[in-house]
């Protein structure tokens, strides 16, 4: 309002010229009067406008709800048996949301005695340990993209990201429809906050096997972070068609969160 002040006082000064007669004085003052209410009007119709653009930038900003970007990501997830046994961890690698797969072939995993098991090793957090007994059955298997993958995940487990990509890629070279690769490439890559690309290596994962649950949430932790909520939603609700039950109820409140935030 002090902008509207300086204005009327500016407008005053002009009006208080020299002395003139009656009836040109009673006409100036007139004009004057109506001067000051035009420029009164339009110095409080652009102090209403502005008020109005700050409320709506205020109050209409969309916001996401709590924990959005990544920070709902589940932990310790078992995915149960299947024809490999597959595993997910919390840790390093993990923090930006997404849940790498482990995906362990139990014939490999099994040729050397159990205390130099690469994965027990690894679940273990023994990272350097689980290098030399993996690398140790790669020499028996040198083809075999189950071990490529599961060096992988050490590596990205440990933070040395460029030795991760290298094995994840020597196993999509080896058997490129490797889903599960898919999936725990995209988590590395999301990590580096190239979330484009990590979202094409999910969908491709999703393509040989659409219910690879990880891949679905961790689309989902992609889109929250973008701001696509009912994008986010709905991949969520895909990934609990294969969800650990112990997850359901999470994931269920996280939905409608995301359902309320749209």
């Amino acid at each position: 309002m002090s902008l509207i002040h300086q204005a009327l006082k500016k407008l005053d000064s002009s009006n208080n010229g020299p002395l003139q007669s009656s009836g040109s004085a009673s006409k100036s003052a007139a004009n004057g009067s109506n001067r000051r209410k035009k420029v009164l009007f339009v110095l409080m119709l652009f102090s209403i406008l502005f008020f109005v653009v700050v409320f709506t930038q205020k109050y209409t900003t969309k916001t996401g709800p709590a924990g959005t970007s990544g920070n709902a990501h589940p932990i310790n997830i078992d995915n149960g048996p299947s024809d490999r046994a597959a595993a997910t961890t919390s840790g390093s690698a993990a923090d930006n949301g997404a849940i790498p797969v482990k995906d362990v072939s139990m014939q490999s995993s099994q040729e050397i005695e159990p205390p130099a098991n690469g994965i027990a090793l690894y679940r273990d957090g023994k990272y350097d340990e689980a290098v030399l007994a993996l690398m140790a059955q790669l020499k028996k298997s040198p083809e075999d993209p189950v071990l490529y993958n599961n060096l992988g995940l050490v590596y990205f487990q440990s933070g040395k990201r460029a030795q991760a990509q290298e094995h994840f890629e020597k196993a999509l070279s080896i058997n490129p429809g490797y889903a599960e690769v898919m999936s725990n490439y995209g988590s590395l890559l999301a990590s580096e906050g190239k979330g484009r690309e990590a979202i094409r290596l999910y969908t491709r994962a999703l393509e040989v096997k659409p219910l690879l649950a990880e891949a679905h949430y961790n689309i989902a932790v992609e889109y929250e972070k973008n701001g696509k909520y009912k994008e986010a939603r709905l991949e969520y609700t895909e990934y609990l068609k294969a969800a650990p039950v112990k997850e359901r109820a999470r994931v269920m409140k996280r939905i409608e969160e995301l359902r309320v935030a749209e």
